[in-house]
This record gives structure tokens, C-alpha cells and sequence, in this order.
């Protein structure tokens, strides 16, 4: 079947579009996120699309909408199983 909104420009109120299984590592992913998921939470640092880097906070399970362009393993604690939207 034909994906009737091929078409489209999809925005950023609009739902993903697909997803990557995401390890942490000290370098850039290989495509920016959207969204991130952890089902086991902790404390996640991360890069933004714009270059500025923190430390995100996850409960289990959690679903937090984060455009991102990497995810460092150096400074994170206790996530696992992440996976990214786009």
C-alpha cells in the first residue's frame, strides 16, 4: 500500500516517523532525534541539534521529546535500552 502522505512535510507536531535503537557514545548519532525513550531511566548527557550539552534527566519508561545529535556514554548514568524517534 502507498503511503498516502508521502508527500508531506512532516513538522515537529507531527508524529515520528521512525526509529533508531540508540548506544551511547561519545560521538555523534548517525541522524538527529527528536524524541528519546528509555526504559530504564537515569541520567543521560546529550547534545543538542544546536551544540549546547547538558545532562537529561529519565525515569523508566520515559518518553521526553529532546532534539538531539548525540548521546555521550562519558557522563551518563544508569540508562538503558534507548531508543530515538525521528
Amino acid at each position: 500500500m502507498a503511503d498516502p502522505f508521502s508527500g508531506h512535510n512532516p513538522g515537529l507536531d507531527c508524529p515520528a516517523r521512525g526509529g533508531v535503537n540508540i548506544t551511547l557514545a561519545d560521538s555523534d548519532l548517525s541522524q538527529p532525534v527528536r524524541a528519546i525513550r528509555c526504559k530504564t531511566g537515569g541520567t543521560m548527557k546529550v547534545t543538542g541539534v544546536d551544540g549546547t550539552t547538558w545532562n537529561a534527566f529519565f525515569t523508566d519508561g520515559e518518553t521526553r521529546a529532546l532534539h538531539v545529535k548525540r548521546c555521550w556514554l562519558t557522563g551518563s548514568t544508569g540508562v538503558a535500552d534507548i531508543e530515538g524517534l525521528y
